[in-house]
């Protein structure tokens, strides 16, 4: 009699632990699907274009490089709901990038959060900690945002292009935190997420709240 009371414990005991961990599934897999309660500022195709100017004068300022001696700083601003609009209405999808809708928020205190969609596969196929969520789950859309400070690396071999170097401390996938070791695999195979080129006559990048100040000499 003790050993079938011991039993029914047992089964119990195991039929609450599966039980919590469906729930524990269910609650992660919600929470994944979800969307992200604050976003990014969203500019009109207005303000698309004063970014894109902006981009433009920095690239054309940078190709007419005058000698050392003779060079002048100068100084842009580059406002997020700017640089928004401009990848929402005149670049759509960034070529490398696995992220549609694709946004940036400039934190401030040199910080930015890049955020964008794609399918959970594609993040659960290279993290063995996303891998157990069920199949169907799995071809839902997510939001994936990342964040971290965003620096300008000037010392650069010579012939390689000067870099800014995306360093991501943060990840959430929808209102999910994941450790970033989780994705280590998948940002591996997609590393235009933390590396961008830029200018050689780029000499500072600031991330303030709102927006980037942009620093050239040329």
């Amino acid at each position: 009699m003790r050993l079938g009371c011991g039993g029914c414990l047992g089964s119990l005991l195991l039929l609450s632990i599966l039980g919590a961990g469906v729930l524990a599934v269910v609650w992660v897999g919600s929470r994944v699907a979800g969307a992200p309660e604050q976003g990014p500022a969203r500019g009109t195709e207005r303000d698309g274009l004063q970014a894109q100017q902006t981009l433009f004068e920095i690239m054309r300022r940078s190709s007419s490089r005058r000698p050392p001696g003779q060079r002048t700083r100068s100084e842009y601003v580059l406002r997020e709901a700017e640089l928004n609009a401009l990848l929402a209405y005149h670049l759509g999808r960034v070529t490398g990038l696995p992220l549609t809708d694709l946004a940036v928020s400039f934190v401030g205190g040199g910080v930015i959060e890049l955020r964008g969609q794609l399918d959970l596969a594609e993040v659960a196929a290279e993290s063995s900690l996303l891998g157990y969520l069920p199949e169907s789950w799995q071809k839902a859309g997510v939001t994936l945002t990342l964040r971290g400070p965003l620096r300008l690396e000037t010392e650069t071999s010579r012939g390689q292009a000067r870099t800014l170097r995306f360093e991501i401390e943060e990840a959430h996938i929808g209102r999910q935190r994941v450790p970033v070791f989780a994705l280590e695999r998948f940002l591996a195979t997609n590393d235009r997420l933390g590396r961008w080129a830029v200018p050689d006559s780029v000499t500072s990048v600031i991330i303030e709240k709102g927006r980037a100040v942009v620093q050239i000499d040329s």
